[in-house]
């Protein structure tokens, strides 16, 4: 029986609650429709848990800006019991002294290694030669983009973290890219067994769950060689990338019997960095290429608006964003009509609290349907297509607020780790690629744009339906 202090909420199913009119189809449109009956609050029943859904950009910005401290905590999620059952990290840790310290000191060290600064650059030029080089081997056959870009992004990520980059046929790098595609593959079985354990004992019903325990297994074993390769050469007095900056302060906390600077935890983090940075930036960029392909024309504007700023030899970069007003609108525009994560990393209630008339426990798993505000027909009119024209103000270049708004504060606030796709250097440059070279994939996927063109799905689902 559900307490009456929580919201009301869809009727479910004894003992599944409505975990089946959320695990088929989209459920971030269930959800947003649920919205509608029974508010923007509203109560949903997952197996034994209980979530509350919030949907719309008032309720979403009261809850994680306004009152940030009440929602920043993370749920024990099932997913998260599998993967990461110490709850340590960034991404998945419980809200507190440990999680502040970490994701004070991580990002604190991100921008000594280039994230948000020109360092980051050469970086991503770097790549970008890589990436136009594996685009140009296709010559005009169709092809698929997303392995490349995905290459491109985590190898912006491993000279960050790692201080080098890998070729892309490397076989150490082909397994770990394997099992970054691994981590987010599981079906709609593989749900249900992560969601009630028992049906693990079921013939063929553990393996969705095995393939994302070995996933994430391989990518830490990989993190950790690099760690212990990272010790054997440490130097206090050149400190290359982010693992060198995590040893150093391990070194220095060595007779503090309570620090939380670990390898166990230095770990982590850096797997949270991986997951959430080239996920989310890759599938951005996947969204950028495939709304550049079903649009010529606004295509060809980026292109030449690029070209009027770089000519055709002049490297980009961050001090050219604001000269490329259109370019940044198009890229405002994927991220609001993509909504790559569409209800972004769960959160959690860190202490009791009373929300728009509700109370709301410690712990309960808190739903943000960024949907519902990506694709409000009240702040975006039409919000099905694709108009990067109405986040331009006249010929001024500036992003009105109403149109844009959402969009820009979901990108830099509910993405962990998209620092780098955000850079204004990583945006020109990959817009380039599309610009010049990705016309010869129309047909592939025009055709899955035909398909789908009502419902827009999860990042993953737009990989698999090419």
């Amino acid at each position: 029986m559900t307490p009456k202090y929580l919201p009301p909420g869809p009727r479910g199913w004894p003992v599944v609650g409505n975990i089946f009119s959320l695990v088929a189809g989209h459920r971030f449109l269930t959800m947003t429709e649920w919205a509608k009956t029974y508010g923007p609050v509203y109560r949903i029943q997952l197996g034994k848990e209980t979530m509350i859904v919030l949907s719309g950009y008032d309720v979403i910005y009261e809850a994680l800006v306004k009152r940030g401290e009440d929602f920043s905590s993370r749920p024990a999620s099932p997913i998260v019991k599998l993967t990461n059952p110490k709850r340590i990290g960034i991404i998945t840790a419980p809200f507190g002294s440990p999680w502040k310290e970490h994701r004070k000191f991580t990002l604190m060290s991100l921008r000594e290694f280039g994230f948000g600064k020109r360092s980051l650059e050469g970086k991503i030029l770097e790549e970008s030669v890589a990436l136009q080089a594996e685009i140009l081997k296709m010559g005009n056959k169709p092809f698929d983009i997303s392995r490349m870009v995905q290459n491109a992004v985590t190898n912006v990520i491993c000279s960050i973290v790692f201080g080098s980059r890998f070729e892309y046929n490397d076989g150490k790098f082909t397994r770990l890219m394997d099992a970054l595609d691994q981590a987010f593959s599981t079906n709609i079985f593989g749900q249900l067994a992560i969601f009630f354990p028992i049906l693990q004992r079921v013939p063929g019903m553990r393996r969705g769950p095995q393939i994302i325990v070995d996933a994430v297994g391989t990518i830490k074993t990989y993190i950790r060689e690099e760690m212990d390769s990272h010790k054997e050469t440490f130097d206090s007095n050149d400190i290359r990338d982010l693992i060198d900056s995590y040893v150093r302060e391990t070194k220095s906390r060595e007779n503090d019997d309570e620090t939380t600077f670990t390898d166990e935890y230095t770990e982590m983090v850096l797997f949270d960095l991986f997951i959430a940075g080239s996920e989310t930036t890759s599938t951005t960029l996947y969204w950028a290429f495939m709304y550049m392909i079903l649009n010529p024309d606004i295509q060809r504007k980026v292109q030449e608006e690029i070209y009027s700023v770089l000519g055709h030899d002049k490297p980009p970069s961050t001090a050219h964003r604001a000269q490329m007003p259109y370019t940044e609108a198009v890229l405002t525009e994927v991220a609001r009509i993509g909504t790559i994560a569409p209800t972004s990393v769960f959160h959690a209630t860190s202490r009791d609290t009373s929300f728009h008339g509700y109370h709301i426990p410690e712990g309960m798993t808190v739903v943000t349907n960024l949907w519902s505000v990506h694709h409000d027909p009240e702040h975006f009119p039409n919000p099905e297509k694709f108009a990067p024209c109405l986040s331009l103000l006249g010929r001024s270049g500036t992003v009105p607020e109403g149109r844009s708004r959402h969009a820009v504060w979901y990108r830099s606030t509910h993405v962990p780790g998209e620092a780098a796709g955000r850079d204004g250097a990583l945006r020109a440059l990959h817009f380039s690629a599309a610009a010049l070279h990705l016309q010869t994939a129309r047909g592939r996927y025009q055709a899955f744009h035909n398909r789908n063109q009502r419902h827009h799905s999860f990042a993953q689902e737009l990989r698999t339906h090419r």
